[in-house]
């Protein structure tokens, strides 16, 4: 079972729940226009919604004026502000370099053209800075930890890994010489889990920070796919090994292993001729209260989560650890010389795209990321060892992913044959050595040239694949004029076709290996799906995600009958936690299937006892707790 990493308090695990605050009345001039029995009201605020933390900003040219100068009455300030949060009982996490927020950058009137991450007199004051701010507050009861920064891409600019870790390392010890107890997280947004490569590499940087705090503020054409951005995000971030924080935008992703949810922000503001809001006027309307201290909706949605989380004791729940990954290609995140396949923000929206299916198919999936080969290393030219796939997996998948490296392919390969299931699908460009002995197929690909099948293509099942019985069809929209709509002209040679395109071609095709299988795709579905507008309205590839699980042999404590609704659960001692997730714009129902011995249902919240046939209003969720006899 896996254990989920959350932040502790007086010894004890805690979830955060809360939101980004600025004071009404001000937004970013807070300190400079201090109030504090209104800031002292609006804390209240926060903890009659059932929230335990706020992320706090210093607006920075307020607080770091000149050179060699941190202001002191703003230090007194933030003295004050933290000792309101403990005299209401709500803890905050400070941010020190803003630097950015909403729409405009706030430089220092003295950095001139000096670099944030590199120029050494800079650094010098910077670390200087943060010294002085947690001298000051470090011993005070209501602080939870510190983030470096705001989203510090959009004000002092991309960088290099190097330096961005450089920049993080310096700015961490300068920190812990003076506080060893509250943890640390850089507050960059956690971008390249997006395929944002903007040199705040997650991996170093985990070797740096005690927590990832992903911000979430992507759109999309599908509305399944985008209502499980966080969850996917978070899952992702998860795979560092580090405390996984939802740090901007607002939606629960506790079921999905993370350790806080901070919505953007606490309140509306009134505020059109202050910028940034007067250009980004939208910034006026994103609190979870009005901008005269009404709650709105997802305000009342925050009290309710945090009910729920009341109770439940943390630390005797567990989330089963997956045996599926999705396979995160190294070139996502490391430039190799010459490439030119998929880019990294193509990766991550095919990765969104399987996890999507995934999900859909009540498939527990974790990531699984490909070591990266160092180029440029004359001395290491002999290249890496054999590729250590995760320990424990019975299922891996691949989809439409043009590069894999050499050993990577080969590792696949020989955890097929010792009995593991492999999916692929074909991506255009495919960078692989070992096709046939892999899936049991020789192509006839055309060099330069793809094979785009006309729109729209349906792929019709021959024969079962698991429960997915022969003669099931599948539907896509096939983009027109695009490389990596084409497909894989193949041959079968040891491998069997399980289905075909409306030509006859093969399409799906399953090679036994060794005591595993390869499932081989030749066509690009989770391109196709992802390119089509709301394709999750009609798509059923989820099903195939679904035999895969069946013919891996997983299956989950808990399942559904819903690929709109999800279901999330953990498991305590004598009982399970259920979470049933609509995702949908429409109303769903949904039963649930436990594959244990059910004493009683109860409603989490209600304590009432409940069904296993729910009713889900749009976009709403039930938590369950099932009981099992002792």
């Amino acid at each position: 079972m896996g254990t989920i990493r959350y932040l502790q308090k007086d010894g004890r695990p805690r979830y955060l729940v809360g939101v980004n605050y600025w004071a009404r009345h001000a937004g970013p001039l807070m300190w400079r226009d201090w109030r504090p029995e209104r800031v002292r009201a609006e804390l209240c605020e926060m903890r009659g919604l059932g929230m335990n933390v706020c992320r706090s900003f210093l607006y920075t040219p307020d607080f770091m004026p000149a050179p060699d100068t941190v202001d002191p009455v703003m230090l007194e300030r933030l003295a004050e502000f933290l000792a309101l949060c403990d005299e209401v009982g709500i803890d905050t996490i400070p941010t020190f370099f803003v630097g950015h927020m909403s729409g405009e950058n706030w430089d220092l009137p003295w950095r001139g053209s000096r670099d944030l991450y590199t120029d050494p007199w800079m650094l010098q004051q910077e670390a200087l800075y943060v010294q002085a701010v947690v001298r000051r507050v470090h011993r005070a009861p209501a602080l939870a930890g510190w983030l470096l920064s705001n989203e510090v891409p959009l004000y002092g600019g991309d960088t290099d890994a190097a330096s961005a870790v450089r920049w993080a390392e310096r700015l961490a010890a300068s920190i812990r010489e003076v506080d060893h107890t509250h943890p640390i997280g850089v507050g960059d947004g956690a971008w390249p889990l997006l395929g944002n490569n903007n040199g705040f590499a997650l991996e170093p940087l985990a070797k740096v920070a005690d927590l990832i705090g992903p911000h979430i503020y992507a759109t999309g054409s599908d509305a399944l796919r985008h209502s499980l951005l966080p969850a996917w995000s978070i899952t992702a971030a998860s795979g560092y090994g580090l405390p996984a924080i939802l740090e901007e935008f607002g939606c629960s992703v506790f079921a999905a292993g993370g350790a806080g949810t901070l919505g953007w922000c606490f309140a509306d503001f009134d505020l059109p001729t202050q910028r940034p809001y007067a250009h980004h006027a939208f910034e006026l309307l994103f609190g979870v209260t009005t901008a005269n201290g009404e709650p709105k909706p997802a305000a009342e949605e925050i009290a309710r989560f945090a009910r729920a989380i009341e109770r439940i004791d943390l630390s005797a729940y567990r989330l089963s650890e997956p045996a599926a990954y999705l396979i995160e290609p190294s070139s996502m995140r490391h430039a190799y010389p010459f490439y030119g396949w998929l880019s990294p923000g193509a990766i991550a929206q095919m990765l969104h795209e399987a996890f999507t299916l995934s999900r859909q198919a009540r498939l527990d999936v974790g990531v699984w990321r490909e070591p990266a080969i160092a180029c440029n290393c004359p001395e290491d030219i002999a290249g890496p060892g054999a590729v250590a796939l995760p320990a424990g997996a019975r299922l891996l998948i691949a989809p439409h992913m043009a590069h894999l490296n050499a050993p990577t392919w080969e590792a696949l390969a020989a955890y097929a044959r010792s009995g593991g299931t492999v999916y692929l699908s074909y991506a255009q460009g495919w960078s692989i050595h070992n096709f046939e002995a892999l899936t049991g197929c020789q192509h006839h690909l055309r060099y330069g040239l793809a094979d785009i099948p006309a729109s729209p293509l349906e792929i019709t099942l021959r024969r079962p694949l698991a429960s997915l019985p022969a003669g099931t069809r599948l539907h896509y929209e096939v983009p027109q004029g695009q490389a990596r709509s084409g497909y894989c002209p193949v041959q079968p040679v040891a491998a069997e076709v399980v289905a075909v395109d409306g030509e006859g071609h093969p399409a799906i095709l399953e090679h036994r290996l060794g005591a595993g299988r390869v499932i081989f795709c030749a066509f690009p579905l989770e391109h196709y799906i992802a390119q089509a507008h709301e394709a999750h309205r009609s798509d059923s590839t989820w099903r195939l995600y679904h035999a895969l699980r069946e013919l891996a042999g997983l299956t989950p404590l808990v399942d559904g009958d819903n690929p709109f609704v999800e279901v999330r659960y953990l498991e305590g001692p004598g009982d399970c936690l259920v979470w049933a997730i609509n995702h949908s714009w429409q109303p769903q129902q949904v039963t649930l299937r436990a594959h244990f011995s059910v004493l009683e249902a109860r409603d989490l919240e209600t304590g009432a006892e409940a069904m296993l046939e729910l009713s889900l209003p749009k976009k709403q969720v039930r938590v369950l707790r099932l009981l099992s006899p002792s």
